[in-house]
Parts: C-alpha cells; sequence; structure tokens
C-alpha cells in the first residue's frame, strides 16, 4: 500500500483573506425533504493536507487545483485530460484544463447563485456551462459559439450536449409560476426546436450517451415524477415515480434506466420495444448499514454498454452519517460487491465497458477515512483513494476508464465553510485482459454463459449473444479460465498466460448437456401384480429446455451394461409409469432404467433400485383376500370422493395416499385421528376432498405394512 501527502499549492490572496469577508456553506439533510444547503457570510477556511492511498501505482494524480474561497461543482473530462468546471460560492467562473492545474483558459463573467451545470463532448471539442439564465457554449479554444439568456424569472436546472454536438438541451424552472419546460436547440439557433411545458419545479435531465432518449425528473410535491422523453420531439414515452433529487442513470443506447429513492429502493427498468416504453426489470433495496434508519440512493451510474450498475447510499443514524457502494450486474438484483464508503456517496460514475467505477462522497467528519476511490469491478477493495480535508462532491470518468477529474469543497460538506479541490488522476489499473468467443453448438444463442478465472475472486463474465466476453485488469500470471452454463458442458483452458497491456485470446466451444431424470424408485403394487415406477425431472429441466417425454426400459440385475436385452417398456410424458406385466413375468431380480428424450438427442440411463419377484407368493394370500381397494365413489368426481377398502387387520397401520399425473403425491390421508372414517368389521370409507386441485387425472394409493394397491380418480370441475 502506497501513501503519499498531497500538499495543495494556495492562491495568493488567501495570506489576506482572513480581512475578507466571503461567503460560507454547509449541506444539511432533512429526512423529510431531502439534502439542503445554507449559507452565511465569513472568512475563508484554511485548506489543509489530503493523503493519497494506492495499492495500484498505475493509478496517480497527474495534477490538482485548489481555490481558497470557490468550491470546485460540476465537473467532466476526457480521454486527452481535458478538464472542464464550475467554480462557484465566491470568486465564480468557468475552467477549462489540458493536462497541468493551470487553466488553458477562463470566462469569470458568471454570478451563479447556486452553481453550475456543466457538460462536454468526450473529445472535448465543445462544452457547456449554465447558471441562472445563461447557456453558454465553448469549443476549447474558449471561443463562445452560442449564447442563450433566460428571463430573470426563469433559472436553469440541468443541461446536456448530443455527443455528435448539434444539439444542446436543458430544463428551466420559472420561479413566478412554479412551472418548468424542457427545450431542444439546435447549436448556433436562435429558436428551439421543441418545448415541452411542465406544471411544478424541475430537477435533472439526462441524455443518453447515443441522443435518442432524456430522462427529466421533479421532486417534490403532487408532480413529483420520472418521465423518459425522445430526444428527436420532446414526447413522452414513460412516466414514472420519482422521489430523489439526484440524477438518474442511463444506458448509451436508451435501454436500461436506473432510478432510487429516498426510501432506499433501487429500481432498474429496461425499454420493450414492443411496446415503445418502460418496464421494470428488477428492484433492490439496500442495507441500512446495521443501525441506521431511513437510507437513501445518493448517487446512481450505469456503463454504456449497460452492463454494470453502481449506486451509492446516504445512511442516517441517530449521531452520524454514512453510506454504501453496491455494484450490480444490470440483469440481476444480486450484488456484485458492497464497499462500506463510512460518509454520503454523492457521485459516481462507470467506464463504458464496467470495468472502472470511481466514487465520491463526503467522507466521515474526522476524516479518517476516504471521500474518494477507484474500483476495479472486480473487487471492492478500492485501487485508489483519496481522504481530503474536505469532501467530493461531483467526478466524471472518461468512457475508456482511463482518466478521471473530481472536484469539491476544502472543508467537509456538513461544516460552514469554504474552498475547493481539484483532482485529475491517470486510471490505467494495469494488468492484462483474457478475451475470445464462446460457441454453444446448435445454439444460435451464445449468451449467458458465465467465464471466470478459478485463481482469482470476482473476475466473471459473461458473453453477450455472439458469444463475446472480456475479463479486464487481470494481473499478469498463469490461470485457469472456465466456461459454464446451464445445459452445457463445462470447459476449462488451463496454463492460460496474461500479460501487462497485452490481450489473451481463449476461445471455447461447448456441448449440449443431456440431463437425465433424477430418483428413480420402482415398487409393487396392486396385490403384487403391478410394478410402479416414479422419476424426478431432471434438474432445472422445466421451462427451460425443450424436454421430450421418457424412455422406459425393464431388465434383469446385472445386465445394466447389455441394453440390447433390455426390454422396451414405453414412451411417456408422464414421471411414472404401472407395468402390469409384472405379475406375469418368471421369477426373478428386475431392474428398471429411464432416460429423458430431448429435441436435441437423449440423456443418459438411470437404473431404478431392484424388485425380485418370488417364485411363490403364498405369504400375501392371506393379505391380499382380505386387503384391497374396494372403489370410489362417485368416479368421476368434482369435489369429493368417498375412498371405500377392507383391511383384514387393524387399520392402524394403514395409509392412502394421493397423487397427481406426474407421480407426484399431493396428499395423505392417514386413518387414525385425521379423517372421520366409518368401519364395520373390516369395511373403511375416507372422503377426499380435492379442493382447489385442478381438473385431471388422480391415482389413489393403498398401502399397509405388506400390500399396495392403486386406482385411477378423474377429477371434472
Amino acid at each position: 500500500m502506497l501513501r503519499k501527502i498531497i500538499c495543495i499549492g494556495l492562491i495568493m490572496f488567501f495570506i489576506f483573506s482572513g480581512l475578507i469577508s466571503e461567503k460560507l456553506q454547509k449541506t444539511i439533510f432533512i429526512p423529510e425533504v431531502g439534502y439542503q444547503t445554507v449559507y452565511e457570510d465569513g472568512n475563508s477556511t484554511k485548506i489543509s493536507h489530503s493523503e493519497e492511498i494506492s495499492r495500484n501505482e498505475r493509478v496517480e494524480i497527474l495534477w490538482q487545483d485548489s481555490d481558497a474561497l470557490a468550491i470546485a461543482g460540476e465537473v467532466k473530462v476526457s480521454p486527452d485530460i481535458e478538464t472542464f468546471v464550475g467554480w462557484y460560492l465566491n470568486d465564480e467562473r468557468a475552467s477549462y484544463y489540458l493536462n497541468t492545474e493551470t487553466p488553458m483558459w477562463e470566462d469569470p463573467d458568471w454570478s451563479p447563485d447556486f452553481g453550475f451545470e456543466t457538460d462536454m463532448l468526450e473529445d472535448g471539442s465543445l462544452m457547456v456551462a449554465a447558471a441562472n439564465q445563461t447557456i453558454r457554449i465553448y469549443n476549447s479554444e474558449s471561443i463562445m459559439i452560442w449564447e442563450q439568456n433566460l428571463n430573470l424569472n426563469e433559472s436553469v436546472t440541468d443541461v446536456a450536449l448530443s455527443s455528435d454536438g448539434l444539439y444542446v438541451y436543458y430544463s428551466v424552472k420559472n420561479q413566478t409560476t412554479g412551472n418548468s419546460y424542457v427545450t431542444s436547440f439546435l447549436v448556433g439557433l436562435e429558436e428551439p426546436v421543441w418545448q415541452i411545458d411542465f406544471p411544478g419545479s424541475c430537477n435533472c435531465l439526462v441524455l443518453s450517451g447515443d441522443g435518442t432518449k432524456l430522462v427529466f425528473t421533479q421532486y417534490a410535491g403532487e408532480n413529483s415524477a420520472m418521465r423518459v422523453l425522445e430526444a428527436e420531439n420532446g414526447a413522452i414515452i414513460f412516466e414514472g415515480p420519482e422521489q430523489n433529487q439526484n440524477p438518474p442513470a442511463i444506458s448509451f443506447d436508451g435501454s436500461i434506466i436506473v432510478n432510487g429513492d429516498y426510501s432506499g429502493d433501487v429500481f432498474v427498468y429496461e425499454f420493450v420495444p414492443e411496446q415503445e416504453t418502460y418496464q421494470i426489470n428488477w428492484s433492490y433495496q439496500v442495507s441500512n448499514g446495521g443501525g441506521g434508519y431511513n437510507p437513501w440512493i445518493s448517487s446512481m451510474a450505469i456503463s454504456s454498454d449497460g452492463s454494470t450498475i453502481a449506486v451509492g447510499t446516504h445512511i442516517f443514524y441517530a449521531d452520524h452519517y454514512s453510506g454504501e457502494i453496491y455494484l450490480f450486474n444490470s440483469y440481476s438484483s444480486s450484488p456484485i460487491w458492497i464497499f462500506d464508503a463510512n460518509g454520503p456517496v454523492v457521485d459516481l460514475d462507470i467506464s463504458a465497458d464496467g470495468s472502472t467505477i470511481a466514487a465520491a462522497g463526503y467522507g466521515p467528519q474526522d476524516h479518517s477515512t476516504p471521500d474518494f476511490w477507484i474500483f476495479g469491478r472486480n473487487s471492492n477493495e478500492p485501487e485508489f483513494s483519496i481522504n481530503t480535508s474536505g469532501s467530493m462532491f461531483h467526478l466524471d470518468l472518461s468512457e475508456d476508464g482511463s482518466i478521471c477529474s473530481v472536484g469539491g469543497k476544502a472543508v467537509h460538506a456538513y461544516e460552514m465553510g469554504n474552498g475547493g479541490l481539484l483532482y485529475c488522476l491517470e486510471c490505467d489499473l494495469g494488468g492484462g485482459n483474457i478475451a475470445g468467443t464462446v460457441n454453444l453448438i446448435g445454439n444460435d444463442d451464445n449468451s449467458g454463459v458465465l467465464v471466470e478465472i478459478l485463481e482469482l475472486e470476482n473476475y466473471t463474465a459473461y458473453t453477450d449473444a455472439d458469444g463475446n466476453y472480456s475479463l479486464v485488469f487481470v494481473p499478469s500470471g498463469m490461470y485457469t479460465v472456465q466456461a459454464s452454463r446451464n445445459w452445457y458442458e463445462t470447459v476449462t483452458e488451463e496454463f492460460v498466460l496474461v500479460f501487462d497491456d497485452e490481450i489473451t485470446e481463449v476461445n471455447f466451444e461447448m456441448n449440449e448437456l443431456l440431463l437425465s431424470p433424477q430418483n428413480v424408485e420402482a415398487t409393487i403394487v396392486g396385490a403384487g401384480t403391478t410394478a410402479l415406477i416414479n422419476w424426478d425431472e431432471p434438474d432445472g429441466s422445466s421451462g427451460i429446455r425443450d424436454l421430450e417425454n421418457y424412455n422406459v426400459w425393464r431388465l434383469l440385475e446385472g445386465e445394466e451394461e447389455i441394453p440390447e436385452n433390455w426390454i422396451f417398456l414405453t414412451n411417456i410424458e408422464q414421471t411414472f409409469y404401472l407395468d402390469a406385466d409384472w405379475e406375469n413375468l418368471p421369477s426373478g431380480i428386475y431392474k428398471y432404467a429411464v432416460n429423458a428424450v430431448y429435441l436435441s438427442g437423449e440423456s443418459d440411463v438411470v437404473f431404478s433400485n431392484s424388485l425380485e419377484k418370488p417364485v411363490s407368493i403364498e405369504e400375501n394370500i392371506l393379505e391380499n383376500s382380505s386387503t384391497r381397494l374396494i372403489g370410489c365413489y362417485p368416479n368421476p368426481f368434482s369435489s369429493s370422493t368417498t375412498i371405500s377398502f377392507s383391511c383384514h387387520r387393524e387399520a392402524e397401520n394403514t395409509e392412502i395416499n394421493i397423487y397427481n399425473i406426474k407421480g407426484q403425491k399431493i396428499k395423505t390421508l392417514d386413518y387414525i385421528n385425521r379423517v372421520n372414517a366409518k368401519a364395520t368389521q373390516s369395511l373403511y370409507s375416507i372422503t377426499w376432498n380435492a379442493g382447489d386441485q385442478p381438473s385431471g387425472i388422480y391415482f389413489v394409493r393403498l398401502k399397509t405394512e405388506n400390500f399396495e394397491d392403486m386406482r385411477k380418480l378423474l377429477l371434472i370441475r
């Protein structure tokens, strides 16, 4: 573990700041309302040192900047180490950095009441800043190429640039009416492409990477909602609940949206093309941290490829606050890992492929643990972290995961103060990649194959429909890579060598596994005249594969390896079979064999237990002459039927079971102290009330110590 003290260079007027009254602020939380910021006038606060903690020497701070009075607000970054940020509270300005802590240019002509909203293209060629009534678009040379000024009673709440730089979108609140609107402009033109009005205030606006979908949120009051708009024309295609001040997250193609609320619930929505709207795919309730209460979802992120979701929380305790980070596969509500952040987590970002996660938070007030972290997808142990003198508010991670910029306040968010910190980091986590394709032989859809490195924890990936997968940031070394999927053989590749900054290709081909029936059991029924063979479906077959039916054979014990001697009995869909020829068989010890038949072939057989056909059955004559199932009336029946039987002994050891057509026992009618049975000498009757059982064929089986008999029932609703 590498630790390093970061010395913050202060601007010159900090020396005289004690003589100047400036704005101070702190963040407070009202559980019933949300985040609020309060202000007062005062002197600047001293910026203390920060501590860098790294277990990966390839992750490092490229440059850092600080301001004794202003706070670093919303920040954007490009892979070319371009950073665009709005400084606010004091000495407000929009700043553009390239490779160093000295800005390439700044626009000081700003007076935001609360802070900036910013966006920047991934290549850094265009950027937008918005605050109060002003929206400005710049190029990287500091030239302002477009400006829009709103009415004095209006204020912009969020802004976004399309990835091609042709369109700008922003949301506006009217301070007089309390209503809001969302609008779209072609950059350079004065008239909007469209504008959609909404009753009530507005909160966040998020644009999908491909520029097709806008997520617009309103928080507080009866108009609270999350709406999805078509970016082309503003048409509303979905509306859902909204109980959060923080922006939802949306995948590059707009197919997946992540949102959360102030009750600790995470919701993942998926676009349904046939219905042209969204539906909830899954939800998850986050933890209260063990002893906390009322956890909030305070930040959300999703990778551009839609594979990986990160969620940050804010947990309330009686005497402090905390928070956690959850990482999910987008298709599952089971977390990949959870990280205890020791403070609210207020911003998250994920690289396009889901391999790198950046997180910013307030940290604990005693600064005992960090407030910024870099993670690899495979582990909740941070690759890199910074423990600052304050709290981090905003961050941005480049799509390729190589560069991250993060900024915030120089003193803790809960403390009244000012001053700001800004860092730009290189986030190359090192190692090499293992990538390739998996071919499921006979299947056009190669998705859902789990590929994992057996020697490393959490180094896993799933294939897409084409069978492609990638394992990233794998430490150099030699590994065993395994591919597995339900209904297919598990295959491994040993001695896979991984080198730093190189891709090792590993491809797999997997054959289908035709799983066999389970628990094949043979018993004698019907006064010794019939053999009943029961079995269970293959593990996981129900609803997953095209299981056609079953084959059943009879064989003599000792002939298990001589299939040509087996007697084929039936091909049947049910999971039981009655061998009525049992009473005519010559004496001997018999077994039964059962296999499963699929569209693509047959499984291996499974053998039953052994059954002996004795030379003489005199031992059963007395029992059989007086113990039997007499009948069932009515049959067919609509709700209940009376089962009559005789027994030459006391009925205490008599049991009557009901089975469905699959051979599954659904009811036991135990005479003693369980049913109201009437007896006249050796005759008994028991009534079966079928209750809510569905219509169909059922079987009743009478069983004593030395005797079994079975009859068929027909239930008609």
